[in-house]
C-alpha cells in the first residue's frame, strides 16, 4: 500500500484518497498520461509525435547460404 500525499491526490484528482495500492496507483497515472512517442532515424532529426504508435512487424528469414536475417517492417513510417 502506497500513502497518498497531496502532490499523489493531485496526479490522480482524487483528494479524498488516503492509500492505494501499487498497481491501482500506477494505472491511474497512466490513465491520465496521453500518449506520444519518438522516432530517431540514424542521420536525421528526431521525430516526436503524439498519438499512438502502430506495431512494428518483426520477421525472421533466411537468405543464401541459410543465414538467417531479421526484417523489420514499419507501415507508418514507409520503411522496410
Amino acid at each position: 500500500m502506497v500513502q497518498v500525499n497531496t502532490v499523489l491526490q493531485e496526479a490522480i484528482q482524487n483528494p479524498n484518497t488516503v492509500a492505494v495500492s501499487w498497481e491501482d496507483l500506477i494505472g491511474l497515472i497512466t490513465g491520465r498520461m496521453s500518449r506520444s512517442y519518438q522516432m530517431t532515424f540514424s542521420g536525421e532529426k528526431t521525430v516526436a509525435q503524439k498519438g499512438k504508435l502502430d506495431p512494428v512487424d518483426i520477421q525472421v528469414g533466411r537468405r543464401t547460404g541459410n543465414k538467417k536475417v531479421m526484417i523489420a517492417v514499419c507501415y507508418f513510417c514507409g520503411l522496410m
